[in-house]
């Protein structure tokens, strides 16, 4: 997946927080179909749905808009004890 464009880090922080495309519509405001073009590349976002997308998407603006190393808190895994 690119993270390299706007729409690549909005899809990879949207599977990240485990939602769909409808569900970050919903916290936007605004559809579908406007989600999917925006991750696709297809639309540029106006600055006042990338504010509202960086906040569904619990990070900053400047993280979003920039091309930086997205990272989560790292998710912790239990390894399997080998008898």
């Amino acid at each position: 997946m690119k993270k390299d464009t706007i729409g690549g880090r909005v899809k990879f922080l949207r599977k990240d927080l485990g939602l769909s495309q409808n569900q970050l519509a919903e916290r936007v405001r605004t559809s579908q179909s406007h989600i999917s073009r925006v991750e696709r590349s297809k639309l540029e976002p106006s600055l006042m749905v990338l504010r509202k997308l960086a906040q569904a998407l619990v990070v900053d603006l400047e993280d979003l808009i920039t091309e930086v190393r997205l990272a989560r808190k790292p998710r912790v895994t239990r390894n399997k004890k080998k008898h």
